[in-house]
């Protein structure tokens, strides 16, 4: 039993006591009193018994130097008494926790097993029996204990010195360590869930390895794989840096699921270690999803008792098409009895989603459109009435979903024992056992899960192609089986799914909800209502290459490495996008940039066209519709170079001596004049006072004409010839004149022509100068006076920029701004100062900064950065345009002139453009080539009155031709050969407008149609593929019932009508459209002159009157100028004895 303390311990109780001991000082008697679980201790002078401790089952007590009283505890830990406070704390072994470990280390982690007995020596060791363990241990209270771990790989002897200090006094002992090499198994970092895409080529993942003794990228690495269907061990590769291991993974084609890989890694000693992951292979975005025929399909998973909870989630994308079953089951679950748990039905014609608890069918009314998916969440969080989210919105249901204690079996489109099968898609079906929050639902709902997350009983991804398995990828081996389906059942899904996503459901008006979602190489893209009621709306990225990857129509290249989609949730909503394309490396270059959009992970992209913001580096696109119009839900960057177009209109026309060539900016070339050589390249000798088009030229980009010679330059480098070559001016290798153009042979790369007067030269765009032809004074710079009739280089002369012909001498620009001459200079025309001829290039004294050269008979020009000009050479009628007639051999500034955008010198006379538009005229003026109106020479320069806007100008030996902004071109000068092709051959010493058909403004009489061609081309777009249209200022003048369009060539030719009798003036523009939706206009003017038609009148042919009375008839008058009954009606009478004319009167109405 147990009483008695603090009395005699001679009438005290105590039971089963184990053990009993005196301390050092003979004072007490302590006692184990083992069955009562005390310490208890009886005083040896006055008898007197106390309690001093509580503990389990003491067996043993011993006592150190310090009086400390030491208990061997049954419940496997060592105690220590403080004899004064009666503190009792443990210092040996766990309480409760026996065994044996923990030798050598701090007494109060080891494990030991039914202490008995305690004995301390004179150092106050401690030792005590085990009991269990059959050993007998010592415990050193006051022992300090040093650890340490040595650095990684560090072995061999390590000198340690311990120093002791009281306070008053120090101690130390030394001693060595020796750190013995021990290795262990290569360590293989952890590898997280990886996925990787359909059909992928070398998917690349990566881990960490490390090793002991081999470095990272020397361990041997094997790998297995759980479904060599899916994935081969032959479609396994790896690269290693650094201990980073790059594994390759190829999946097999056109399959999905999951497979494990396990890799092993041994190194040097044999010693390896393993590491096994999941790789799920999946299609980008939404994937596949499974069709339901109504009939008979559906999908079962195994009973499982991972079903059996009061909290529970059922979550899927879902697509139903036309109802052929009311009330048709989506998905449900059923007892092993096949009593149903629930089921989830559809009803599209009635608008509802009913759930049914076998006990119990309540419906939620939302308006259901066939072929567009949903999402849908049903959530039992254990209450009495079940939650719906359809598209995140919540709604409830007032019953309940019943708990069954038994094994469930999930059915997927419908019930066994049952007929109301579903009919539509069905995909990414995820159970959880628990029930999800709003939030939680709506923060995965658009995005794929990883089948690692937390309560996620079974997760269905549907995106196989082929078999009869549906892959459970949560790692719960949920497997489905398709019952009475088959591969064709397997289909593309159109759920809005991606990568990651983000979304809105707050706000008050449509712009409130907007969502935007970042891509991790900077780019952003945000989807904001702008029409139609909105709940909600989700944008969500694709962060791969998508399932279909060839180009819209239109486009030239597409980004592949992500996209984005969007998912409206409301009443017909409609919605704006920005594409922020920032930091995305395939918009560096962000010309031509666009969007491009695709609906339902369609298998096709279709380009449209969007507003781009270069500034802000963004795309947008607004009044996009999600589920009709521009079905349009996810979108990918492209390039579009968008379509050009222009009216065919002269872009250079230049003059020879009689005669005249114009380029068009379709490549082709015109020409009329002095025809006796051949010069117009018509292939006769035929004089022309209007242009004809010279056959077999296209594609010229340049012209030059010497005085009855011409040379043109081909896009592609080539040059052309045609007309004089007495003295191998073609550099056909002949002297043989051509009617039609030949190719000059040998000559490639060239960017420039001139022509002199018996003497050609090219620039190549590697700076040299070619020249051929008459040679007489040096002009062709070989250092000889011998004419070539093939190309030689010109040598001494690099970096040139552009060249200029003179009669007998040619000119030569540098890219510093020097000018060099050679050739004849019988009047200083190179500029020198002397009169020597030269063979070989001189620079031109004084020049520099000059942008423009051109040359005369004797004389020439040059246009310096500053818009001011120079000349210099022969002066007789005031050519150098410096007010007198003085010769000069150095150049002299022009007076007068400046702001000067262009000149052209020829012969005797010189034209200067300036910006303003306005042109001026000096020198030579015997034929009206000045254009002033008169035939006086001019010494200074005098505007030419009349022409304005002009663009571009170029004269001939003694006329001058001029092109302003409308595209009119104007001519003037002499004209015996017809070389101002006005169709006459009358001089003409003011501009008169040539009839080209090119204009930008038109005139045509009412009633009249016109045509125009236009040149409309599109980098992606094959000839004459893009649509054109017209657009009118005045929709009353010209509609489009009278337009129309023929096309070769990318040639458009534009014809039009104005409406019956109508006349006035319009603005037409012409619009190009691409495939991809981009567009392009060119706009010209049309005067419709009105004309007065003649009146229209009608009547009876005959008409019976009896005689001496009185008959009438009715006649019908009108004219489209005059007003009902507003005309002048006069008679004749073939017999006026039988009826004359004071005898007929009218009366008119309407």
């Amino acid at each position: 039993g147990y009483s008695g303390d603090d009395g005699q311990a001679t009438s005290a109780q105590i039971y089963a006591p184990w053990n009993a001991a005196v301390d050092r000082t003979d004072t007490y008697l302590y006692i184990a009193d083992r069955d009562n679980n005390k310490i208890r201790r009886v005083n040896l002078s006055s008898g007197i018994i106390t309690h001093v401790a509580t503990t389990s089952s003491p067996a043993g007590i011993g006592f150190d130097s310090g009086g400390n009283v030491y208990i061997a505890s049954s419940n496997d830990i060592i105690q220590k008494i403080d004899p004064v406070t009666l503190e009792i704390i443990t210092v040996a072994g766990i309480l409760g926790n026996g065994g044996y470990s923990g030798d050598t280390g701090p007494a109060t982690s080891a494990q030991i097993d039914a202490p008995f007995g305690i004995a301390v020596d004179s150092h106050d060791h401690i030792y005590f029996p085990e009991f269990s363990n059959h050993v007998a241990r010592k415990l050193i209270p006051s022992a300090i204990r040093i650890s340490g771990t040595p650095t990684n790989d560090n072995v061999g002897d390590h000198a340690v010195t311990i120093e002791v200090d009281d306070g008053i006094s120090t101690d130390s002992q030394s001693f060595t360590i020796t750190v013995i090499n021990v290795n262990t198994p290569p360590e293989i970092a952890v590898i997280p869930r990886q996925t990787i895409y359909v059909n992928a080529e070398g998917a690349s993942m990566s881990f960490t390895a490390t090793d002991d003794v081999t470095a990272g990228c020397d361990l041997s690495i094997t790998y297995t794989t759980s479904d060599l269907s899916l994935l081969s061990v032959n479609n396994i590769s790896y690269t290693c840096s650094a201990g980073t291991y790059y594994l390759l993974l190829t999946p097999t084609t056109d399959q999905s699921g999951a497979v494990s890989i396990t890799l092993t890694l041994s190194d040097g000693e044999n010693l390896s270690a393993t590491r096994t992951f999941t790789v799920i292979v999946s299609p980008p975005g939404a994937g596949n999803a499974l069709s339901f025929d109504g009939t008979d399909d559906v999908v079962e998973v195994p009973a499982s008792s991972l079903y059996e909870t009061d909290y529970s989630t059922f979550e899927f994308w879902v697509k139903p098409q036309d109802n052929v079953n009311e009330d048709s089951i989506i998905i449900g679950l059923r007892t092993e009895t096949n009593n149903c748990r629930f089921n989830l039905n559809m009803n599209v014609a009635a608008n509802q989603i009913g759930l049914w608890n076998d006990v119990n069918f309540r419906t939620i009314s939302y308006p259901l459109t066939p072929g567009r998916w949903y999402h849908l969440a049903l959530v039992d969080d254990g209450t009495s009435s079940a939650k719906l989210y359809i598209n995140g919105v919540q709604y409830a249901y007032p019953i309940e979903i019943n708990t069954v204690p038994t094994n469930q079996t999930l059915i997927i489109g419908g019930m066994q024992g049952r007929t109301e099968y579903f009919s539509g898609s069905i995909d990414e079906v995820r159970i959880w056992n628990t029930n999800l929050s709003q939030e939680q639902i709506r923060e995965n709902m658009c995005k794929r899960l990883t089948g690692e997350e937390s309560n996620l009983v079974a997760y269905f991804r549907f995106d196989n192609t082929t078999g009869t398995k549906l892959v459970d990828l949560s790692g719960n081996d949920n497997h489905g089986t398709l019952l009475t389906m088959d591969n064709s059942d397997w289909v593309t899904s159109g759920a809005a799914l991606g990568d990651d996503s983000a979304y809105d459901y707050v706000g008050s008006v449509i712009t409130d909800f907007s969502a935007s979602i970042a891509h991790s190489d900077g780019d952003q893209f945000t989807a904001t209502g702008d029409g139609g009621t909105y709940t909600g709306i989700h944008v969500y990225l694709v962060n791969e290459s998508p399932n279909t990857t060839t180009i819209p129509d239109g486009y030239t290249s597409m980004d592949t490495d992500h996209y984005y989609g969007v998912f409206p949730i409301g009443t017909s909503p409609t919605y704006s996008v920005a594409y922020n394309y920032s930091g995305n490396t395939y918009a560096l270059d962000d010309s031509n940039l666009q969007m491009a959009y695709r609906a339902n992970n369609a298998g096709t992209w279709t380009g449209f066209a969007s507003t781009q913001y270069t500034s802000t580096t963004t795309l947008v696109k607004t009044g996009i519709a999600a589920f009709s119009g521009i079905s349009a839900t996810e979108f990918i960057l492209g390039k579009n170079e968008a379509p050009e177009i222009s009216a065919l209109i002269v872009t250079e026309i230049i003059s020879g001596y009689f005669h005249t060539l114009a380029l068009k900016n379709d490549g082709t070339v015109w020409a009329w004049g002095y025809n006796n050589y051949g010069q117009l390249g018509d292939g006769t000798t035929t004089d022309k006072s209007s242009p004809i088009q010279v056959p077999g030229m296209d594609n010229v980009i340049e012209l030059a004409t010497g005085y009855d010679h011409n040379l043109a330059l081909k896009n592609d480098g080539t040059v052309w010839a045609w007309g004089l070559n007495d003295y191998g001016q073609l550099g056909d290798g002949t002297t043989t004149n051509r009617t039609s153009p030949v190719q000059i042979s040998g000559l490639s790369n060239v960017i420039q022509l001139a022509a002199g007067k018996y003497h050609s030269l090219a620039l190549k765009n590697d700076g040299t100068v070619w020249t051929w032809g008459y040679n007489s004074n040096g002009q062709l710079g070989d250092g000889t006076t011998t004419n070539r009739n093939s190309p030689i280089q010109l040598s001494g002369l690099i970096n040139v920029t552009a060249l200029e012909g003179g009669c007998y001498f040619s000119l030569a620009l540098k890219n510093d701004g020097t000018v060099w001459g050679l050739g004849t200079n019988d009047y200083g025309q190179l500029g020198d100062g002397t009169t020597t001829s030269r063979n070989t290039p001189v620079q031109v004294s004084g020049l520099n900064n000059v942008i423009a050269l051109s040359g005369g008979d004797k004389s020439a020009c040059a246009l310096k950065s500053d818009g001011t000009v120079w000349a210099w050479g022969i002066n007789t009628y005031g050519q150098l345009g410096d007010g007198t007639t003085t010769d000069r051999n150095t150049p002299v500034q022009v007076l007068t002139v400046n702001n000067i955008t262009m000149l052209s010198t020829k012969f005797d006379h010189t034209h200067a453009l300036k910006s303003d538009g306005t042109l001026w005229g000096w020198g030579r003026n015997t034929d009206g080539q000045l254009g002033d109106g008169s035939s006086t020479h001019r010494t200074s320069p005098v505007q030419i009155s009349g022409l304005n806007n002009i663009l571009t100008l170029n004269n001939g030996a003694f006329h001058g031709v001029a092109i302003n902004t409308y595209n009119i071109i104007w001519a003037w000068g002499y004209n015996s050969k017809g070389q101002v092709g006005d169709g006459t051959t009358t001089n003409r010493n003011t501009p008169v407008l040539i009839d080209f058909g090119e204009s930008g403004m038109l005139t045509t009489n009412e009633d009249t149609g016109i045509t125009k061609t236009f040149i409309a081309t599109d980098a992606e777009s094959s000839a004459c593929d893009l649509s054109i249209a017209m657009a009118s200022s005045d929709l009353n003048l010209f509609t489009d019932n009278h337009f129309t369009y023929t096309c070769s060539a990318n040639s458009y030719i534009i014809s039009i009508t104005p409406e019956q009798d109508l006349s006035g003036f319009a603005t037409i523009t012409i619009i190009t459209t691409d495939a991809g939706g981009l567009t392009a206009s060119d706009s010209f003017s049309v005067t419709v002159v009105s004309v007065n038609d003649v009146p229209v009148i009608t009547s009876e042919s005959t008409l019976i009157v009896n005689e001496d009375s009185t008959a009438s008839f009715t006649l019908t008058a009108t004219d489209a100028e005059s007003a009902d009954c507003s005309m002048d009606i006069t008679f004749a009478s073939s017999n006026t004895t039988l009826m004359p004319i004071e005898n007929i009167s009218y009366t008119c109405a309407s």
